[in-house]
């Protein structure tokens, strides 16, 4: 790896369900992967709430900025450079940051997701984006981004349930505003610590939606696959464990994000890099 392991490290901390994706890319894919991770890091943080509002908006303009730069072949930033040093075109990585960026600015402004339609864009944005990023692909009709794009949503369709009750109390619901009425749902019963069946109803929705997503990446695994697709592959297969997790707790998703035993992350890793 070329990419300073201290910047590396920003997406990718030790003993992390992504530092244990990296571990399976090729060196000729790391440096790429481990951007990825660290602009989606950045992104995160930017859009969390942590940052005075002014703070945020302006570091999002610089990003806006740095696309442009990405895209003209001129990126400032370490993580764009080690995007544009693995890209055939700078255009490639500079339209998922684009795509990245509109979902954060979705994240900051703490907007509603009004249906399945918004959740969509949304999931585009937030895992899909990021996930192409990290396989240096965009194009619509290759296998690599359709397999990228479906690991993407579902990743992120985990993230957002294990996260739901702390997410729910900083008033940000990452989910179709629609699906929660129908559940006959509002923001109080999200931020609770009880689970009943309206609840595991709405999670298990969720849920069904990440699986979904797994399986059509899965369909989407070809031979042709470029480098750094087996990194991507385990991390959705971690993903998936911590699903599983959530599923057989039924659903009783905490203010205490649920996460894989410290010696689990390893063996699944392993195991899902080996039948890859």
């Amino acid at each position: 790896m070329t990419l300073d392991p201290r910047l590396a490290a920003r997406g990718a901390p030790q003993g992390s369900m992504r530092w244990h994706s990296l571990l399976y890319a090729p060196p000729v894919a790391r440096d790429r992967i481990a951007a990825a991770f660290a602009i989606e890091a950045e992104l995160r943080e930017i859009a969390g709430g942590s940052l005075e509002h002014a703070v945020a908006h302006a570091k999002l303009g610089w990003w806006r900025e740095e696309a442009l730069r990405l895209e003209q072949g001129e990126p400032r930033h370490p993580f764009t450079r080690a995007l544009l040093g693995s890209a055939v075109l700078p255009a490639v990585p500079a339209r998922c940051l684009v795509a990245a960026l509109g979902a954060a600015e979705i994240e900051l402004a703490q907007a509603v997701l009004q249906d399945e339609a918004e959740f969509g864009q949304y999931l585009d944005g937030a895992g899909s984006a990021l996930a192409c990023l990290a396989l240096g692909t965009a194009d619509p009709a290759d296998a690599s981004t359709a397999f990228a794009s479906a690991c993407g949503r579902s990743i992120r369709c985990v993230e957002i349930l294990r996260d739901l009750r702390r997410d729910a109390w900083r008033g940000r619901v990452f989910l179709p505003w629609s699906w929660v009425e129908e559940a006959g749902l509002g923001l109080d019963e999200l931020r609770g610590e009880t689970s009943d069946d309206r609840t595991r109803s709405l999670f298990g929705r969720v849920a069904a939606f990440g699986r979904h997503f797994r399986e059509e990446s899965l369909a989407a695994t070809t031979d042709r696959l470029p480098d750094g697709w087996r990194a991507l592959h385990v991390l959705a297969e971690l993903h998936l464990a911590v699903l599983a997790r959530i599923e057989r707790s039924g659903f009783a998703v905490g203010r205490e994000p649920v996460e894989l035993q410290p010696l689990a992350r390893p063996f699944i890793a392993w195991r899902a890099a080996r039948r890859a």
